[in-house]
């Protein structure tokens, strides 16, 4: 608020204590004499940030459904969906009365309703502050971008461990379309995806990697896909469950609850005692959609396995950072990747570059463009044990793991038709370039052509090859593009 800005974004690494640093936050407005509100989107992270604001000496109100509020007091942890029901719907009550507004996962409010809810906090006077550790897809009433620690930093003070990933089986994803946001719809991933095809190569590298059990929790396509991964892992013999947002179901090899399920209430306390039981020992896996993407704070997570794929970046890196966290006996992670996102996005290790107005398909569109540039080196897959070899290991041609020594990475990737396909070499392929003297000239032209037109960025990329008879073989002549 001195420095002028209404709306702010502060990112950092999951695990970084954003939530601490919330509670710091509304210390420091309080002792301005501000008011204070915490927007935030799901139950479960609306009781944590009500355990953490207690924790840290402060008591506030919550406006959110099935809760009994306390509108008088200087602080408040809100729903975003509650608010917009009971202020703007029906008109019962008004917004907080908050000098400081603080948006926790701003990444995932970012439609029409939150932003309603911003504006108008903004218009009384407030400073919004949104709190997330992939700032991509932001709302345009965020003016400024702060970056806190990094993923190495965070390595160094021991609050993260380094992550090995393994390039297992994978989808053909060439032939779906991603939504507007850079994900795979459920539909499209199930189309390529087919779970009764990769259970069998799930289950066989989750013995080879984590023999022991070390606590592990998988992402499935869907959630049909998740109770479907819970009940063959029964059939291997590894006790497991299945949770969403208001059910558990534990597997017939759990012998606590073998073959129960429990909804609504119940489910959301199962889902408590489920997490207590995996610290524990006792339960190795959990499976789920998407419900453990963001917040959830799962220390003894050693082992993660995506059997889906992740085609926005900020879903990659919110499920697969939920394994990163430093905790007793835990020097390292494993990511056991079945949906191709170590080309895709990357290492969960790196550290991110970020900047405000960016969208997540833009990211990994650059990343794909660097790569076919030459600009960058893609990650590279030992065809002998899976493991990824990333940029450091590069020049020395052998397997940081096994020892394996090999110049072309191997991909295994399972056909539409359920046959397995290896494909060694890069992902994307070096693209040779054409310059003419017309080129510019010609290629703007095509630009605000296809403009007015209502085209896509890749529609008028076809349109300039077509017309250029790059289509017919032909090697380009002076001013192809």
């Amino acid at each position: 608020d001195d420095d002028g800005f209404r709306g702010i974004c502060f990112t950092s690494p999951p695990r970084s204590g954003k939530t601490r640093m919330m509670a710091e936050l509304v210390a420091s407005a309080n002792a301005r004499g501000w008011g204070t509100v915490i927007y935030t989107h799901r139950r479960l992270l609306l009781k944590q940030t009500i355990g953490v604001m207690k924790e840290a000496g402060h008591d506030p109100g919550v406006r959110a459904a099935g809760f009994d509020s306390a509108t008088l007091r200087n602080n408040q942890v809100a729903s975003v969906w509650t608010e917009n029901s009971r202020v703007f719907r029906r008109g019962k009550r008004e917004l907080a009365d908050a000098k400081l507004c603080i948006v926790d996962e701003l990444h995932l409010l970012k439609g029409q309703t939150c932003r309603r809810i911003f504006k108008e906090h903004i218009k009384q006077g407030a400073v919004v502050v949104g709190f997330t550790a992939t700032p991509v897809d932001i709302p345009p009433e965020i003016e400024t971008l702060i970056v806190g620690a990094t993923n190495s930093e965070l390595r160094k003070q021991g609050i993260l461990v380094p992550c090995i990933t393994y390039g297992c089986e994978e989808p053909d994803t060439r032939f779906i379309k991603r939504l507007k946001d850079g994900n795979f719809s459920s539909k499209n991933i199930a189309k390529v995806m087919k779970v009764w095809q990769i259970v069998g190569r799930v289950l066989e590298h989750f013995d080879r990697l984590n023999p022991n059990r070390k606590p592990t929790v998988l992402f499935a396509p869907g959630v049909k896909e998740s109770l479907f991964f819970a009940e063959k892992f029964a059939e291997h013999g590894v006790a497991a469950a299945h949770v969403t947002a208001d059910q558990v179901y534990f597997n017939n090899s759990c012998p606590l609850y073998a073959g129960e399920s429990f909804s609504g209430e119940a489910g959301m306390k199962k889902r408590t005692e489920a997490l207590k039981m995996q610290a524990n020992g006792d339960l190795p896996v959990l499976c789920n959609r998407f419900i453990f993407r963001e917040g959830i704070n799962q220390e003894c997570w050693e082992h993660g396995i995506g059997a889906t794929v992740f085609g926005a970046l900020h879903s990659f890196l919110q499920a697969g950072s939920r394994i990163l966290t430093k905790s007793d006996g835990k020097e390292q992670a494993i990511w056991q990747c079945h949906g191709g996102s170590f080309w895709r996005h990357g290492s969960l290790n790196e550290d991110r570059e970020w900047w405000l107005g960016v969208q997540s398909a833009e990211i990994t569109d650059l990343r794909k463009q660097q790569y076919i540039q030459g600009e960058a080196k893609e990650p590279a897959c030992c065809p002998n044990c899976q493991a990824i070899r990333g940029a450091a290991w590069a020049s020395s041609g052998v397997c940081p793991i096994c020892g394996f020594t090999y110049s072309q990475s191997a991909r295994p990737v399972i056909q539409t038709n359920g046959q397995l396909k290896v494909l060694t070499g890069p992902v994307y392929k070096p693209r040779r370039t054409y310059k003419g003297k017309n080129q510019l000239a010609e290629w703007k032209s095509m630009y605000y052509r296809g403009r007015k037109a209502k085209m896509t960025f890749a529609q008028c990329e076809a349109l300039f090859a077509l017309e250029h008879h790059w289509h017919d073989g032909r090697v380009p002549e002076a001013g192809d593009l």
